[in-house]
């Protein structure tokens, strides 16, 4: 019993604690799903329920894992990339742990799992107000009387955005199933508030995103999963397609018009695909985005100065880098994920719970097609937390399927 109180305990502090590391310092979301899978092992009853997890999560991620551990063979880093595989399938199982560790509580377990969560959420939310805030108004005050602050954390601003925007919807699904929709209708409030606010519009687009998946899959239940499944996997296929019409519709000097975070993201992605182009099948192998030949080359062509390499780390597309590292085998594996993903949220019951799951999952897509790098340790985590989350409002309904 005390180890049991003793993992639920640091359930607790987990969220309670996470948004304060989170918004100053953006990407240090991987210790939180390390420390709910230290206290789902510790505890004999989460162990158990990992297990039956794995049976499920496995066979969805397994094929994509291996493949991916074989493109080791080839990728031009194959150090580096084998400790990000390896930092990838921690991950994996940190999931199936968090997952055995959510269903392993009782009711009264889940009540103070969730609040705790509602409250790191609130504080995110909160956090993230004040820290646009602090740029909007108070560094710009400071500057006019000649007081320079530097504004490099703003990067991290960002992130914690994102991260909130894929949280979005496991929170306002907790809050709703646990406290019913006056707090369900605060947290959607004050969340949207805080996306509203970002210096991105991209989390809140992609939230929005999030959003008309929801009211679909609600209104037309289990078709409108495999109909969402169908564009996901459309869109996976026909990204390289699409780019390059683009890119042949805006001559060189029309592209100078377009805005500048644009340009910049249409010209990494037309060097990626000429890459891409040289390894069709098999790609370049994991984690190589960055180590291509011409990737440190200077980006040419631009209007602005910023962001002058070929390859800033990796293409700001998670479609466009699959097709890049993992070739036509990674593009339908993963679309053989996707499915598979979708067949899992379509066992689920309650419309309801369809409907968050499928909100979540097309924040995080819609998310990545356009920022991050897939393979990123935050990124990741940010998707493990909300599996969690979701997992959690999930077992507050009774929903068993995994």
């Amino acid at each position: 019993m005390r180890i049991r109180r003793l993992s639920v305990t640091a359930l607790v502090l987990v969220f309670t604690l996470s948004p304060f590391v989170v918004v100053p310092f953006g990407r240090s979301l991987a210790w939180i799903p390390a420390l709910i899978a230290i206290a789902a092992l510790i505890d004999a009853t989460a162990r158990r329920h990992a297990v039956a997890a794995g049976r499920a999560v496995v066979p969805v991620l397994l094929p994509l894992l291996v493949y991916l551990a074989v493109s080791l063979l080839w990728t031009p880093v194959p150090v580096d990339a084998a400790v990000a595989w390896g930092r990838v399938t921690v991950l994996a199982i940190a999931m199936v742990l968090g997952m055995g560790l959510i269903a392993s509580l009782d009711s009264d377990e889940r009540n103070t799992a969730a609040m705790a969560v509602l409250r790191g959420g609130m504080l995110l939310s909160g956090l993230l107000l004040a820290g646009e805030l602090y740029f909007h108004l108070v560094l710009p005050a400071l500057r006019s009387v000649g007081i320079r602050l530097s504004d490099d954390s703003r990067n991290h601003l960002n992130n914690a955005c994102a991260a909130l925007a894929v949280l979005f919807w496991p929170l306002v699904n907790l809050a709703m199933v646990r406290r019913g929709p006056t707090l369900a209708t605060g947290v959607f409030i004050f969340g949207a508030f805080a996306l509203i606010q970002g210096n991105s519009l991209t989390p809140l687009m992609s939230a929005i995103g999030g959003g008309l998946a929801f009211a679909a899959v609600v209104n037309f239940g289990r078709r409108a999963v495999s109909w969402l499944v169908g564009l996901a996997v459309g869109a996976l296929v026909a990204m390289p397609v699409v780019v390059t019409v683009v890119l042949e519709i805006l001559s060189p000097r029309r592209l100078i018009d377009v805005p500048w975070h644009l340009q910049h993201r249409l010209r990494i992605w037309r060097f990626a695909l000429s890459k891409w182009r040289e390894h069709p099948l098999g790609g370049w192998g994991f984690d190589s985005s960055r180590a291509i030949p011409g990737a440190s080359d200077p980006l040419t062509g631009l209007s602005f100065v910023q962001y002058a390499e070929n390859m800033p780390l990796h293409p700001h597309n998670n479609i466009i880098q699959l097709w890049l590292e993992g070739g036509l085998i990674g593009v339908v594996l993963f679309a053989v994920f996707l499915a598979l993903l979708g067949g899992r949220i379509r066992r689920l019951e309650d419309p309801r719970q369809m409907g968050y799951a499928s909100a979540t999952v097309t924040t995080f897509l819609l998310l990545g097609s356009i920022s991050f790098g897939m393979w990123q340790n935050w990124w990741l985590a940010t998707a493990v937390l909300a599996i969690v989350v979701l997992r959690l409002g999930q077992m507050s309904t009774g929903e068993q399927a995994t």
